[in-house]
């Protein structure tokens, strides 16, 4: 098996190979062995009468399966050869190795397209699949914040993986490979999508704008990245208020979206066959202004127009808005009672302080207890 110290190992050589000029096109068996010469390592170099013996040994039949490995993994035929020369201490040639994937390997694409990966999932995310014209490239972006902090500490790879109808991605965890997390400043991950089914390709093409993409939903196991599905929920709140509800006996849905639209609040919690969806706003809370009139006005729309795209959406559940208690006296006036009285609004008042999501939590279920 590759491991991913052989990974490592090969990308600090071709950055060795990049920083004296060299490029993995270029690389041979003098070139190489000069380069390695500070790790003190030697390369062999096996003659044609080598090889052949070489051949009828187990060892080919294991280095044709690191071949088919590190392929799948995402890698071309020179970072192949650069990786199998080091593990194997023989110096392998990239033509051997790009002849060997030409006649011997399946596409990628055959190995990309697997319906089963689907079923180990816990957690879905709302993402986008992206065409960028100038660069002719594929993307995958999505958002959730602890995967993105998790990004940004060490390299984390990923296989990218399709369902037969191509309307879905499983992104499974592998460091070894080629494909990695990429953050973005302003939030979002990045994974390159290559191979992609030719489906999604021909639809994000069809534009005559530079730039194209359609939304996707992405399957992971989040113990693939070492958490529970839980800590995955995005709002902040919302994770805070979790574990409180499950003591209540509320749960996620096994596959949970914990990236959501704004037309499905900041958690979905399910009891007795009823499905909640619960938002959660910190609007209101104390701040200097100069005019609290224009402020409370700003705040009274934004709060409203939450209430009515959230009850609109989600008919067959039940919308419970939890605000900061503030809001109860300069915001929520005789015109935002009524808005209340006509879409028949669950309204929980809190202070955000310290034990708020406890009291929140008995609240919901006694909520749901009279319902």
């Amino acid at each position: 098996m590759i491991s991913l110290n052989d990974i490592t190992a090969t990308e600090k050589t071709r950055e060795d190979l990049s920083s004296n000029g060299i490029k993995l096109s270029e690389v041979n068996y003098n070139n190489l062995n000069n380069i390695l010469k500070r790790q003190k390592i030697k390369l062999g170099n096996h003659s044609l009468r080598q090889w052949n013996k070489f051949k009828r040994k187990k060892d080919y039949k294991i280095l044709l399966d690191h071949i088919n490995e590190l392929y799948m993994l995402g890698y071309g035929s020179k970072f192949i050869a650069l990786c199998l020369s080091l593990k194997y201490r023989i110096f392998i040639s990239h033509t051997l190795i790009h002849n060997k994937i030409n006649n011997k390997i399946k596409s990628r694409m055959v190995y990309s397209l697997d319906e089963k990966m689907f079923k180990k999932a816990n957690c879905i995310l709302m993402g986008r699949t992206i065409y960028a014209k100038s660069a002719n490239s594929f993307y995958l972006t999505f958002k959730c914040l602890n995967i993105r902090n998790f990004s940004k500490l060490k390299r984390i790879g990923v296989k990218v993986f399709y369902n037969d109808n191509c309307d879905k991605i499983f992104v499974k965890r592998d460091d070894r490979s080629a494909k990695r997390i990429n953050t973005h400043d302003e939030g979002g991950l990045f994974i390159s999508l290559y191979p992609l089914p030719k489906k999604i390709k021909e639809t994000l093409r069809n534009t005559k704008t530079s730039y194209n993409s359609i939304p996707i939903k992405i399957y992971l196991d989040s113990k693939d990245f070492g958490f529970k599905r839980e800590e995955l929920i995005d709002d902040k709140d919302a994770r805070i208020l979790y574990p409180e509800l499950k003591e209540f006996g509320f749960s996620l849905l096994k596959n949970r979206t914990t990236n959501m639209s704004r037309s499905k609040g900041d958690l979905v919690v399910f009891k007795n066959n009823s499905r909640i969806v619960i938002e959660i706003t910190n609007l209101g809370a104390k701040e200097y202004v100069k005019n609290k009139q224009v402020r409370d006005h700003n705040y009274r729309d934004k709060l409203i127009g939450k209430i009515i795209r959230i009850k609109t959406i989600n008919e067959n559940s039940l919308p419970i808005f939890i605000f900061n208690e503030t809001v109860s006296g300069p915001i929520i006036n005789k015109d935002f009672k009524k808005i209340i009285d006509k879409y028949r609004i669950n309204i929980i008042l809190t202070n955000f302080k310290k034990d708020w999501e406890m009291d929140v939590a008995k609240k919901i279920d006694d909520l749901l207890k009279f319902k």
